[in-house]
C-alpha cells in the first residue's frame, strides 16, 4: 500500500525534458504531494503526527480561557470596543497567524531535518508563537479597530 501511494504521489517528480534536466512544471505541486504523502502513509509516525496536532490545538483552545482572563486587565490604551471583544479578536488572530506561520516554518525546517521532526517542531513552536503574538496583538488590535470604526 505504501509503495502504491508513493508511486502515485511522486509519479511526476522524475520527469525529464529533452536536455536531460528535471522538468520544473511540477514544482507548484510539491507541497500538495508533500501533504498527501504525510496524510496517506499508514504508519505509526502519521498517527503520532495527528495526535500531536490534536494535543497542540486542544491545548490552545483550553488555554484561551486563562489567556482571556489575563488579557482583560492588560489594556493600556482606551478603545471603542469592549474589552472581551478585542481580547477574543487578538487571541483568535494570534492562533490563526501562528498556524499560518507554522506551515511555512515546517516547509523551511524540512530542508534540514526529517519530515516528522520538522512538523513536530513547527507545531511545538506555534504554541509559543501564538502566546507571544497574543501579547502583542492585545495592544494593537483594539487601537487599529478603534481607528477603523471611528471613521
Amino acid at each position: 500500500m505504501t509503495k502504491e501511494i508513493q508511486s502515485l504521489i511522486f509519479l511526476s517528480s522524475n520527469k525529464e525534458n529533452n536536455d536531460g534536466l528535471k522538468d520544473s512544471s511540477d514544482k507548484p505541486f510539491f507541497f500538495l504531494r508533500f501533504f498527501l504523502y504525510i496524510f496517506l502513509s499508514p504508519s505509526y509516525l502519521s498517527i503520532f503526527l495527528f495526535s500531536s496536532i490534536l494535543i497542540a490545538f486542544s491545548f490552545l483552545h483550553f488555554f484561551l480561557f486563562f489567556l482571556y482572563n489575563f488579557l482583560s486587565s492588560f489594556f493600556v490604551f482606551p478603545s471603542l470596543l469592549p474589552s472581551f471583544l478585542s481580547s477574543y479578536l487578538s487571541i483568535y488572530l494570534s492562533i490563526y497567524l501562528s498556524i499560518y506561520l507554522s506551515i511555512y516554518l515546517c516547509f523551511f525546517l524540512v530542508q534540514s531535518v526529517p519530515i516528522y521532526l520538522s512538523i513536530y517542531l513547527s507545531i511545538y513552536l506555534s504554541i509559543y508563537l501564538s502566546i507571544y503574538l497574543c501579547f502583542f496583538l492585545v495592544q494593537s488590535v483594539p487601537i487599529y479597530l478603534s481607528i477603523y470604526l471611528s471613521h
